[in-house]
């Protein structure tokens, strides 16, 4: 994939994530406080999914971020742009296809994953 058919890609995924951040939020009303007593699993259920939402806004948020970074990095530093961050290989062709804002190879990546594993037991 050339830098123009990345770019393309990444634009339009920062485009898509922009308008998903935009639509959560909107539609991320306060939740009122109950009413009545008796309804208080009514408004735990909605705090709980106010909640959630937050954190696909975060989620989504943070992708955008991991997107504008690769945005940036190919149009700044291109001859750096496909290179692990962690080890200086070439990221792998398949997952730049399906990842263009992967900053680590895979090796890179489980070890790191398997590190946070580890230190949750």
């Amino acid at each position: 994939m050339n830098k123009a058919e990345l770019m393309l890609k990444l634009e339009k995924e920062r485009r898509k994530l922009a308008e998903l951040i935009s639509l959560a939020e909107s539609k991320g009303e306060d939740v009122p406080g109950p009413d009545h007593p008796d309804h208080l699993a009514e408004h735990a259920s909605e705090l709980a999914h106010k909640e959630y939402k937050a954190g696909e806004v975060a989620s989504l948020k943070y992708l955008l971020k991991e997107v504008e970074h690769a945005l940036a990095k190919l149009e700044t530093h291109s001859d750096k742009f496909g290179y692990c961050e962690k080890c200086g290989q070439i990221i792998e062709e398949e997952r730049l296809n399906a990842k263009p804002w992967a900053r680590y190879c895979l090796r890179c990546r489980k070890n790191y994953e398997g590190s946070i594993t580890r230190r949750k037991k």
